[in-house]
């Protein structure tokens, strides 16, 4: 703020600065604080008590400060998980999902291991495997 600003809000709202609406006020007492040379700490520490001693409503900046933590939730990547409707859809699709994969997995698991599970069998049973042929070779070794 100029003197020349602070000389046009004086001859508005008048000589005392006290009365002046609140933003105006808090800069018109920041100039005085720095025409009466007190250096820029004092000048702040003076706007803090006068702010602290201003007159709030507590009551209604507690309920914009709650409004305002409301709306941030709602303002989401995920924010449509938070409709009513969406939740048992995506834990049903997740189900369905899960449910999926684990047939998958024992079809996969079941094709795979069919020839592993026959040559297992054949092995104990003495038959002809697939682990004859490494038998067959041990035992030609130990013949010679």
């Amino acid at each position: 703020m100029t003197e020349q600003e602070f000389e046009q809000l004086r001859r508005r709202f008048g000589a005392n600065v006290s009365l002046w609406p609140a933003p105006y006020r808090q800069e018109a007492l920041h100039f005085l604080a720095r025409t009466e040379g007190l250096d820029d700490d004092a000048a702040q520490d003076r706007l803090i008590l006068q702010a602290t001693r201003a007159e709030t409503d507590e009551v209604a900046l507690a309920r914009k400060v709650l409004a305002r933590i409301n709306d941030n939730g709602r303002h989401g990547l995920l924010a449509g998980l938070s409709q009513s409707w969406s939740m048992p859809v995506a834990s049903s699709a997740f189900a369905a999902l899960l449910l999926l994969a684990a047939v998958g997995g024992y079809i996969a698991a079941s094709n795979a291991t069919d020839g592993l599970d026959d040559a297992l069998l054949a092995f104990a049973l003495g038959d002809g495997g697939v682990g004859d042929d490494v038998f067959d070779s041990l035992a030609g070794e130990e013949q010679l």
